[in-house]
């Protein structure tokens, strides 16, 4: 419990819990981290490490009690045998991802690197292995506590890294296949992370307070990169281990279009995209409110792989020369279910989602091209028709 305060007082973002059996085990740390962290206002992020053949056929209660999972290849191995490691290891990320868990795979990745400046062939195969299967980060141990070569080992696995994400082969449309999503919210999230990539955008950025917008993206293989923008360092730290997020501190307290304008320069400022680029962007509505009532902003004439959800609403909208530039206004509303606060975005009395009355949250992305006007043949711009009746799945008005 000393070691836990000690951790809490200088509000450690996560907090990895060592030879866990069972979820109960990851429950109780989490009460004893949130007994701690009260008095500084602070909840960490709990990581299992996976290190006893026990927790093998508990892994799922246990990812589901925790925020991520660590593969630690070194003390499972005594347990289960050299062997059995390497599938366990693939499984096990496999699982995380499909929780929308992080994973850390961590043991040995470059042991030769303590002594030696250049790692061996089977050490890259293995960091890259480890990247290819999805895992959000590779850890180092002795190599970089003790060894002769601590900067030369964190630049050559960084290498690796780079070179096997380049490597990917992207599958989003079989990873949608079929799927249900039960909150609205992450069906947002992964409708901006499919459209990005067939419509080749240079960036995605995600407007978010928690973060979890961030990691419902990072959990599928993608090449475009995804800025998290938030007000909260604590969210700004806790999402530097997620897959492709960089997370980036910016204020979002300002009302919506200020906010989309600020981060727009914000991105600018940093290089990151620039005239005539496309980008896509999630936000809340109001800025920092409860998430309760979605709506979509997407180009019209793409249609999502999946049925739309109940309550939503669609909107065009491009950048044109003075600003975002209405194409054209499309929108169905369908009441909600009634689930109410607590439930996946149901509004109480089963009102409309779009209603202006109730003032509710809305999920919004929406399409960006930077100074340019949608039809003007840049690459990459958003389709458009100049009669308004672009061909398309949604409902005219």
């Amino acid at each position: 419990m000393e070691d836990i305060r000690t951790a809490m007082s200088f509000q450690a973002d996560y907090v990895a819990v060592s030879f866990p059996k069972n979820a109960t085990d990851m429950e109780m740390a989490r009460q004893l981290c949130n007994v701690a962290g009260a008095e500084y206002d602070h909840r960490p992020g709990l990581i299992a490490k996976i290190e006893r053949a026990e927790a093998i056929p508990k892994l799922e209660e246990i990812l589901l009690a925790s925020d991520g999972i660590m593969v630690a290849r070194g003390d499972l191995a005594v347990e289960v045998g050299n062997a059995t490691v390497p599938a366990l290891q693939k499984r096990m990320i496999k699982l995380a991802r499909a929780h929308d868990k992080v994973v850390i795979t961590a043991t040995q990745m470059m042991e030769s690197m303590i002594s030696n400046p250049v790692p061996t062939r089977a050490e890259v195969s293995d960091v890259a292995n480890a990247v290819l299967d999805g895992t959000d980060a590779v850890m180092l141990s002795a190599e970089t506590a003790a060894g002769k070569y601590p900067l030369e080992t964190v630049i050559e696995m960084a290498k690796i890294c780079l070179a096997a994400e380049g490597a990917e082969t992207v599958k989003l449309d079989a990873d949608f296949s079929g799927k249900n999503f039960a909150r609205i919210d992450q069906t947002i999230a992964m409708g901006a992370l499919f459209t990005a990539h067939h419509l080749g955008a240079k960036a995605i950025v995600a407007m978010t307070d928690s973060g979890s917008t961030a990691l419902w993206m990072s959990r599928h293989l993608i090449h475009v990169p995804i800025y998290a923008l938030t007000p909260k360092i604590t969210t700004q730290r806790k999402m530097a281990l997620y897959r492709n997020v960089r997370p980036l501190l910016m204020d979002t307290s300002a009302d919506r279009d200020t906010a989309l304008t600020d981060a727009e320069q914000h991105l600018k400022s940093r290089g990151i995209v620039q005239s005539g680029d496309v980008y896509a962007i999630t936000c809340g509505e109001p800025m920092g409110a409860p998430k309760i009532a979605p709506r979509y902003q997407l180009p019209r004439s793409y249609q999502l792989p999946w049925g739309s959800p109940h309550g939503t609403r669609f909107d065009a909208r491009a950048a044109g020369p003075c600003g975002r530039k209405r194409l054209r206004h499309s929108s169905f509303q369908r009441q909600q279910s009634g689930a109410g606060p607590g439930g996946h975005g149901g509004s109480q009395g089963g009102r409309c989602a779009g209603d202006p009355a109730s003032q509710r949250w809305c999920a919004q992305v929406r399409w960006r091209v930077l100074h340019q006007t949608p039809d003007s043949g840049s690459g990459g711009s958003l389709p458009t028709d100049p009669t308004g009746d672009a061909p398309g799945p949604w409902p005219k008005p």
